[in-house]
């Protein structure tokens, strides 16, 4: 919070509980008025931040108004509010973010505006519903929300004139059929094994449908000694073009909760397996499987993960399956 506000409401608090103890007199303040403002309670918090399920339901975010000041209002102010969504580049921009605006149609405001009752700091609430299925994308969408106006005339807080709201969508559980994987085949691995017919351990490993087997980076010594670290990457080529929204990525079987597992991984999608465009950076947990959903949907016939490091920090990783969305 800006610290004229926050002194602002401090008077306010302090001015209220003096009126018990010291005359009118003593509470007169020279141009009392020049240190009254309205402000958005949510403004306090950039951005007002909320995750919910994807799924078709309106969720309420209650927002209002707040005034601060060495006198109370003899009367009700009105405060309206408005929605700029022309907010969001420059936001973007200042921030280093890459928020998507929210829809029109993926969000609702109860009421256009909020009163703050005499001698009062705060208004109502109203509520701003949103609906993260009818978002364009996985990626957090925000929506800028302004003070308009203010009834009577009262100075407008510019800092938290306007409360930047980011909402995140995520699923409960994967709702999305998995590709076939008959038609892919191996464009490319950094390194693998020949661990034999049990275990495999060859790039292909990581698409053939058995959770016994699995791609393993190299892990003998070469004739020098060495044996690589990472990043680790394999990259697969679906045979034709698919519409993805992500992967499951299954760990080996038997090291669940061990090491070699990824942990810090990030997926790169290509049209023609040579232009590649990263699409997410993830951090799995050590479970038998991770679920990675991309922020927006592509159609592309190639996909590359890469790991960056592996669970217990060992320099290997191995992965028993890929499974895509």
């Amino acid at each position: 919070m800006k610290t004229s506000t926050l002194f602002r409401i401090f008077l306010t608090g302090l001015f209220g509980v003096s009126v018990l103890s010291c005359s009118e007199k003593e509470l007169e303040v020279d141009h009392a008025e020049a240190y009254s403002t309205v402000f958005l309670r949510a403004a306090m918090e950039q951005p007002y931040s909320h995750t919910f399920t994807i799924k078709d339901e309106w969720y309420p975010i209650a927002l209002g108004a707040g005034y601060g000041g060495v006198v109370f209002q003899p009367e009700n102010i009105s405060v309206s509010l408005e929605v700029r969504p022309e907010l969001v580049a420059q936001y973007n921009e200042e921030n280093g973010t890459s928020y998507a605006p929210m829809a029109a149609d993926s969000y609702r405001l109860s009421e256009e505006q909020v009163t703050i009752p005499a001698g009062k700091s705060g208004s109502n609430s109203i509520q701003l519903e949103v609906n993260p299925l009818k978002f364009s994308s996985l990626r957090p969408h925000l929506l800028p929300l302004s003070i308009k106006s203010v009834a009577p005339e009262i100075t407008i807080d510019e800092g938290l004139q306007t409360v930047y709201v980011l909402v995140t969508g995520r699923y409960e559980e994967n709702p999305f059929e998995k590709l076939p994987q008959d038609a892919w085949t191996l464009l490319e691995v950094s390194s693998d094994e020949n661990d034999g017919p049990d275990t495999g351990g060859r790039g292909y490993h990581a698409f053939d449908g058995s959770l016994e087997t699995f791609w393993h980076s190299q892990w003998r010594r070469d004739e020098d000694g060495n044996r690589p670290g990472h990043p680790h990457h394999i990259s697969i080529d679906m045979g034709q073009p698919e519409t993805l929204h992500g992967l499951e990525i299954f760990g080996r079987t038997n090291q669940v909760g061990g090491n070699g597992n990824p942990r810090d991984v990030f997926v790169e999608v290509s049209d023609d397996g040579e232009n590649w465009q990263e699409m997410e950076q993830y951090a799995l947990e050590n479970t038998a499987s991770n679920t990675l959903y991309f922020p927006e949907v592509v159609t592309v016939r190639y996909f590359r993960l890469t790991v960056l490091a592996s669970h217990q920090d060992v320099y290997r990783t191995h992965i028993a399956e890929i499974e895509a969305f």
